[in-house]
């Protein structure tokens, strides 16, 4: 298990799924098997991603 604290998790679990389109599941399935540098990835990528679509906007 990794030590993501519930707050962060769930905060997470609501950026995948609302960014992702992920299931609640899936995210929180992801979140217990990855490692932090996985999460740290996943996490960067959406902070490009939606740093984009501002632009774009």
């Amino acid at each position: 298990m990794n030590p993501v604290s519930a707050s962060l998790k769930k905060k997470l679990v609501d950026q995948f799924v609302e960014q992702l389109g992920w299931t609640v599941d899936e995210a929180e399935n992801f979140i217990e098997r990855s490692d932090l540098r996985e999460l740290a990835f996943v996490i960067a990528m959406l902070q490009l991603q939606i740093k984009y679509q501002c632009r774009v906007l």
